[in-house]
């Protein structure tokens, strides 16, 4: 019987680090619908890539449990990078604040954590109001909305 090759020996496989130390080292195998890498640790379990890599090199797994949640975040905005030295361990609000900064997210998750709506009205304790499903409205477009409404079965009317 073969004996098995060391793990990061085929995890290095995977990778592409032709660009040099400081350029992103793309994953080459499998990816998730999400682009980031898929390493397969035995037959039965598979995880991400690049969180497998920053468990690896600092000697335990990252931490996912009732009490401690850490996440492998990226400097570099490439989910299939699996350079270390654009990887670092943080939490799930830090890896959403940094997609706020970075103008990554979905146009509603980026309205989610503003302070604005989406005609760029500031959301104020005087012209907000939070619908009984949790969402923040503005009064000043909602009172445009009625205008328009009214305005528009007037001139049904005529």
């Amino acid at each position: 019987m073969p004996k098995p090759r060391p793990i990061l020996e085929r995890f290095m496989e995977k990778v592409d680090t032709s660009g040099g130390p400081d350029a992103c080292h793309p994953w080459t195998a499998a990816r998730n619908r999400y682009g980031y890498g898929v390493f397969q640790l035995d037959q039965r379990r598979g995880t991400t890539a690049h969180r497998w890599l920053l468990g690896y090199l600092r000697g335990e797994p990252l931490r996912w449990d009732d009490e401690v949640r850490e996440a492998a975040l990226h400097h570099c905005d490439n989910p299939a990078c699996v350079n270390p030295r654009h990887l670092y361990v943080g939490t799930l609000a830090q890896n959403m604040q940094d997609m706020i900064d970075r103008r990554r997210p979905h146009p509603a998750t980026l309205r989610k954590y503003s302070d604005r709506c989406h005609k760029g009205h500031l959301y104020t304790p005087d012209n907000t109001y939070v619908t009984r499903s949790g969402h923040r409205r503005c009064r000043k477009c909602d009172r445009d909305g009625q205008r328009r409404r009214s305005a528009m079965r007037k001139e049904l009317a005529l």
